[in-house]
């Protein structure tokens, strides 16, 4: 059978927080990207074809105007019976269809260019897909199985330092060390000391979207508010509430809700106590272009009663709720603080 030597697991843990660094960054390109085509289509659609077809449209008057003073000028004579200049005629006549051309061939363009933007958009679109569905699905998917990876690789190592341990004291004193273990066991389910996260705090909290795109947040539709996240067990409120307990949320106080987190496994909740808004409740991994919502938090409570110890948590601390309930704690100095069962 072959064996494992694992000197470091750092390498992987630094892996991951620059794999979803570069997934933040290519999510913010792409974004950028079909933002340009899109205001430049929106342009040519919309704000460049009415300018240019009003223009003609005021241009062509003007040659009217023009053709209809040339014609004054040419048929009536003056006092002496003869035919005034029209040469000032002329030229303003030339300038208005010379005008009243450019607006035209700007037209032309226009649609010419509208055309060929959204044949370059499609074939852009469609030779980034399979790069934009890695960034949005792919990445995560590989930060999730690098971090089971890494929950194993601590599970090893754990087991390896302590199997030296074991012989260690076992070779002095056979009795001794039985009786220390369990010695030792018992302090650690008294002391219940702070669980090892899976999760990056780091990038939890860069997952947290800005006050303004929150504070742009809608009212939630009326119905029961669905998460596919796990439920919180008693156990798990109860270590929630030796945490730090707080009050329960007041009448008033609002949840911004990102509308992919209906749909995650894996939320992020944390409390945030912005103007408008108390806690934010969104996806681990959260898109690039996320749409949100805001509910009262009475609403949430009513609809997820077992999330009412996270909802106690003070400024700035997070919880990640998972398909087995709570997996994760961190203050708001980015320390796990979930306590070991």
């Amino acid at each position: 059978m072959s064996t494992a030597q694992v000197d470091s697991i750092d390498p992987i843990r630094d892996f991951r927080v620059y794999l979803m660094k570069f997934r933040e960054m290519a999510g913010r390109a792409l974004s950028d990207a079909d933002s340009d085509v899109n205001r430049m289509m929106r342009w040519l659609e919309g704000e460049g074809a009415n300018y240019w077809a009003a223009q003609a449209r005021k241009r062509q008057e003007a040659v009217v105007k023009a053709e209809e003073a040339f014609r004054q000028k040419r048929l009536y004579k003056d006092a002496s019976g003869s035919t005034p200049s029209a040469v000032e005629e002329m030229k303003a006549l030339k300038i208005a269809k010379d005008r009243l051309q450019e607006a035209v061939t700007k037209q032309q363009n226009v649609k010419k260019w509208t055309r060929e933007l959204q044949k370059q958009a499609t074939l852009y679109r469609g030779q980034v897909s399979q790069f934009s569905n890695d960034v949005a699905s792919g990445i995560p998917e590989a930060y999730a199985f690098l971090g089971a990876i890494l929950e194993q690789l601590d599970k090893y190592l754990d087991l390896t330092a302590a199997t030296s341990e074991e012989q260690a004291a076992g070779a002095g004193a056979d009795g001794a060390g039985v009786e220390a273990s369990g010695a030792s066991m018992s302090r650690a389910a008294d002391e219940g000391p702070a669980e090892k996260s899976a999760y990056d705090p780091a990038l939890l909290r860069a997952a947290i979207p800005s006050q303004q795109a929150m504070a742009g947040a809608k009212p939630m539709e009326a119905g029961p508010i669905r998460l596919a996240t796990g439920t919180v067990s008693a156990p798990q409120s109860e270590a929630v509430s030796k945490i730090a307990a707080g009050s329960a949320p007041a009448d008033g106080q609002q949840v911004v809700i990102a509308v992919d987190a209906t749909r995650s496994i894996h939320v992020l909740i944390v409390r945030i106590d912005q103007e408008g808004a108390a806690w934010y409740l969104g996806p681990v991994e959260a898109g690039p272009n996320a749409e949100y919502h805001k509910v009262p938090a009475s609403k949430l409570l009513q609809d997820r009663p077992d999330l009412a110890e996270i909802l106690k948590m003070p400024g700035g601390f997070m919880s990640v709720i998972g398909g087995r309930g709570v997996e994760a704690v961190f203050d708001s100095s980015n320390q796990s603080v979930l306590k070991s069962a």
